[in-house]
């Protein structure tokens, strides 16, 4: 995976194939190597001109809402407990008057965007929960640990069209080295039974991972029979956020290669896979993507005391800017301004890469390392499905529609769908 460049284009070698790519246009050519031999002072003609990129104004249209700090699991990773500054006071639940509020700043500042619930765990405030979700309008998100739904919140939860996030890392020992209750007990038999209760009730669920040193090793393995027994209407895979009081690393390159073997997992099986589906499309529809984190200019979040934040992993500290890092995209970036993988990045985790990697840019290298590698994979997968030199648009959405296009109205990762093209 070390990539040549050609004048203002990049050029993957496999076999006697290369693959010809203009990292901002996102244009894709394939030749032999003879070919390129025999073109090689005029391949660049073979491109349109470099587009001028301009990145759109960010808009708030995600609003996440913190209904409790209380939660009945310990998660060994949790980037919220296990953050020393996130929770300064103490216990915090939101209240019915606290809720009203909560509601008409939403209505104030969004509208109608993606509104989601969150904890803690939020069916521990269930009363407000309900509440928030029966007046709020848009796409209804909420971020449950799957331990404490019965068969009346499941129905309700249909009822009211909420979308559900449910946490789960992989299999039995996996899911229950990082995930368990507050005394220790196994989570896994209870988030399953969860997860067929709200199924059988007609809820749309997506299942949430979390990577790290518990399941990386055989994460492909588990994402396949995740999706074989489940069947979940989406799938997440993230990267662990940064903690002050937990060691939340993992061997990067390793998860970037198991990724690059979901991604054709996803591919046969038809399933959405957020992380993967941020990437593809891109390529698709030859559209830059310039921010990855609706932390960077595009969410609100408020806490249950109405501290209110741009990122959850901030915690309840005052002062912070909702449009803080609005201009934190790549291609303000000087360390990302050369990368090759620009257009179909985004930036990933702001905070994680400030707190992480603060001699290096403040960039998330994990995420580079991912990216990078993926789309190399991409690429060639592009070639071996549709064979041909300059696919286009229409035959690239056919191959690769069910795993670019959720099939239901599930925002998976808070509001990623933020791609503009300049011209």
């Amino acid at each position: 995976m070390n990539p040549e460049k050609h004048k203002e284009l990049i050029v993957f070698r496999r076999n006697e194939e290369v693959a010809l790519f203009h990292p901002l246009s996102l244009e894709l050519q394939f030749m032999t190597i003879k070919e390129y031999g025999r073109l090689w002072d005029r391949v660049s003609q073979l491109f349109d001109a470099a587009p001028a990129l301009v990145p759109p104004d960010p808009k708030v249209t995600v609003f996440m809402v913190m209904v409790t700090s209380i939660c009945n699991l310990a998660c060994s990773y949790c980037s919220y407990f296990k953050n020393s500054t996130s929770n300064p006071n103490g216990v915090q639940v939101m209240d019915m008057l606290t809720a009203h509020k909560v509601l008409e700043m939403y209505r104030d500042k969004v509208g109608e965007g993606v509104f989601i619930v969150t904890g803690g765990e939020p069916i521990t405030n269930w009363e407000v929960t309900d509440y928030l979700f029966s007046q709020a309008k848009g796409i209804k998100v909420l971020f449950t640990n799957g331990t404490l739904i019965d068969d009346r919140k499941a129905h309700r939860l249909s009822e009211l069209g909420v979308n559900v996030l449910i946490s789960l890392d992989g299999d039995r020992t996996a899911n229950d080295m990082m995930r368990r209750d507050v005394r220790g007990r196994s989570t896994f038999d209870t988030v399953i039974e969860s997860y067929w209760r709200m199924r059988k009730a007609g809820c749309v669920i997506g299942v949430s991972m979390v990577a790290g040193r518990h399941n990386v090793a055989e994460i492909d393995r588990m994402v396949k029979n995740i999706i074989e027994e489940l069947q979940p209407d989406s799938l997440g895979l993230d990267l662990p956020h940064y903690t002050s009081d937990y060691d939340n690393s993992l061997n990067v390159e390793t998860f970037a290669q198991k990724m690059r073997n979901i991604f054709h997992i996803a591919k046969e099986t038809r399933t959405y896979v957020d992380q993967l589906g941020r990437r593809i499309k891109p390529l698709v529809y030859r559209e830059f993507r310039f921010r990855d984190c609706s932390a960077c200019g595009e969410k609100i979040v408020v806490f249950p005391d109405l501290t209110i934040t741009n990122c959850y992993n901030l915690g309840r500290k005052k002062g912070n800017r909702l449009d803080a890092w609005k201009n934190r995209y790549p291609l303000n970036l000087p360390a990302c301004r050369d990368c090759y993988a620009i257009g179909i990045c985004g930036g990933g985790c702001v905070r994680d890469g400030i707190k992480l990697f603060p001699k290096e840019g403040g960039i998330d290298r994990r995420n580079c390392i991912v990216v990078k590698g993926l789309l190399e994979e991409i690429i060639w997968d592009i070639r071996d499905s549709t064979g041909e030199d300059r696919p286009d648009k229409e035959t690239l959405e056919k191959v690769y529609e069910p795993i670019i296009k959720r099939k239901s109205a599930l925002n998976m990762s808070i509001g990623h769908e933020n791609m503009r093209l300049g011209l």
